[in-house]
């Protein structure tokens, strides 16, 4: 279960892990997962985030989506342009092992990844950082947990080049379609 907020990804806010998630809600706790998220509208950070970004005295409406839960082996971001230089022929991809939340509330350090592309053409890796994760968090019956991750596994990066390039095209064919940067 995750929020949908009214001002989630808008042009001048983007709200990013401001919101409650909720992993593994099991049909009997479907009431009390709604209301944890929704309920997260009224924590003092959205306050002060409403207040610094200058969206408003009230907080914003939202929508609890409801959605399956994959298993993914790799999850990950892929921003259409550097976010810490603002190059546009950079697309930065971060990625982890299992189920995002660790790389969403940054309890993990992601691998971390530059694919330089040229007219939104990927054409090579500039940069490949391994990241830290000792465990991965996986979704099993009755909810999620975290597993060990082996440490021959460890030392591995997630992505290969094919795997880089389809990631960076597909990213900056979003972007084309948005007309702006967007992270995917």
């Amino acid at each position: 279960m995750r929020s949908s907020a009214s001002n989630e990804d808008s042009a001048h806010t983007s709200a990013a892990g401001l919101y409650r998630t909720v992993l593994g809600v099991q049909w009997e706790e479907l009431a009390r997962g709604i209301i944890e998220v929704w309920a997260s509208l009224w924590e003092e950070r959205v306050f002060e985030y409403t207040a610094k970004s200058g969206t408003g005295d009230l907080p914003p409406s939202m929508a609890v989506v409801i959605q399956p839960l994959l298993n993914p082996t790799i999850t990950g971001v892929a921003y259409s342009i550097d976010p810490v230089t603002g190059r546009d022929r950079h697309v930065t991809v971060n990625a982890i092992r299992g189920l995002g939340q660790p790389l969403v509330d940054g309890t993990v350090t992601p691998d971390q990844y530059l694919v330089e592309t040229i007219d939104g053409q990927p054409r090579r890796v500039i940069r490949r950082i391994p990241g830290q994760q000792h465990e991965r968090m996986v979704a099993v019956a009755g909810g999620i947990a975290m597993e060990p991750i082996p440490s021959a596994e460890q030392d591995r990066t997630l992505l290969g080049d094919r795997q880089l390039f389809e990631i960076a095209a597909l990213t900056k064919r979003i972007e084309q379609l948005f007309k702006c940067p967007v992270d995917v």
